[in-house]
């Protein structure tokens, strides 16, 4: 984990020295609150000046006697564990809902333990009486009832986005985009905003259409003019679809590395179907490049869209660039390799077969044919 092994230091780093005052208070007040149980007459155990502090709690005496004070003698002590186990290391949630639980089971019970049976009787009845005369006090509760309605109808459609969520991602997986595309329309109408919903299924959008095409393609060749009208129609309309999705995705999130990441696929895919969308796949790449220009997987990338774009040259240029990024990028190589070799630069191909050479000694033989070759 990457957090300091002293709950009190996480405190510190994480809330400042107000968060951690109010940690250390919340500790000294329940010490103090446990002691004024366990010694609800006497506090001449405590220093003087502890004492004094002491003076401005009021403790509430148990009546109880022996039992019930036993039992929060024992809450305090293991409360107290964790306290130690915080400073030599940090909590985790389970101890985290000890350290805060264990004090209101203590206060419940030693202000539960002062009343009589007889006033725990005639109280309820008292209460509810004053409820059922006052109704209007009641209105203020229902800000808080509206609001609790909204955050639990939040969070539960939340969970229902992100089921819708996770099993497109697995039947995008196995490929299944129909289906994958019906969960992804779900999640997209609990939270028609979430750029990540739109970017995703702006991907299986496009792949609708190549399937579309694909069919349209298989129809052609079986003389079905009829069918092979719709499909071109659908595809068409698919194309449109993902394109629109992704442009949403795009609006609403413009500086979103991952959203562009998702369009350059968008684009990438509808560019098998038709080669133009090509450019619209290198405009997403060199914006997402702006954001994180230093990211050499990005350079690369757009260079090999340079390549299907039939401009090698420009390819070249921009992958040489991912590799100043990072010498020791052994795909962007073996790419340059390639390019080098159908430019007919065979000397900066075998340059960058003796570097690979070191940079992975595993594919020795592998590099070795291709030198063999080039020479």
């Amino acid at each position: 984990y990457n957090k300091a092994h002293n709950e009190y230091l996480n405190y510190l780093a994480t809330t400042g020295i107000f968060g951690l005052g109010t940690y250390l208070l919340f500790i000294v007040s329940f010490i103090l609150y446990s002691i004024s149980q366990i010694y609800p007459n006497d506090i001449r155990i405590l220093p003087n000046t502890l004492r004094r502090i002491f003076g401005f709690i009021r403790p509430i005496r148990i009546n109880s006697g022996k039992a019930n004070r036993i039992l929060i003698v024992a809450l305090f002590s293991g409360w107290l564990s964790i306290l130690v186990t915080n400073f030599f290391g940090f909590s985790v949630v389970v101890t985290s809902l000890y350290f805060f639980l264990i004090p209101a089971f203590a206060i419940v019970l030693s202000k539960d333990s002062h009343l009589t049976p007889t006033s725990r009787s005639t109280s309820l009845p008292a209460v509810a009486s004053a409820k059922a005369g006052h109704l209007p006090l009641l209105l203020p509760f229902v800000p808080l009832l509206l609001t609790t309605y909204y955050l639990l109808s939040t969070t539960i459609n939340y969970w229902r986005a992100d089921y819708f969520y996770s099993r497109a991602q697995k039947l995008t997986k196995q490929s299944n985009y129909p289906d994958a595309y019906q969960n992804l329309y779900q999640a997209k109408n609990l939270f028609p905003n979430e750029p990540v919903y739109l970017g995703d299924i702006a991907t299986v959008t496009a792949n609708l259409a190549l399937m579309s095409n694909a069919q349209k393609d298989a129809s052609a060749k079986s003389d079905l003019a009829s069918a092979k009208s719709d499909l071109a129609s659908a595809t068409g309309e698919l194309e449109e679809l993902a394109i629109n999705y992704s442009d949403q995705a795009k609006n609403i999130s413009p500086k979103n590395l991952n959203v562009l990441k998702t369009r350059v696929r968008v684009f990438y895919t509808l560019s098998l179907i038709e080669p133009d969308h090509l450019k619209g796949a290198i405009e997403a790449m060199l914006e997402a490049i702006t954001l994180a220009p230093t990211d050499p997987k990005l350079v690369y990338n757009l260079g090999l869209l340079y390549a299907k774009n039939d401009d090698s040259k420009l390819a070249i240029q921009t992958i040489e660039k991912a590799i100043q990024l990072k010498p020791n990028y052994i795909d962007a190589r073996n790419a340059l390799v390639l390019f080098y070799e159908d430019a007919g630069e065979k000397d900066k191909a075998l340059e960058q077969l003796q570097i690979l050479l070191k940079l992975a000694p595993e594919n020795a033989s592998e590099f070795g044919k291709q030198i063999d070759k080039l020479k």
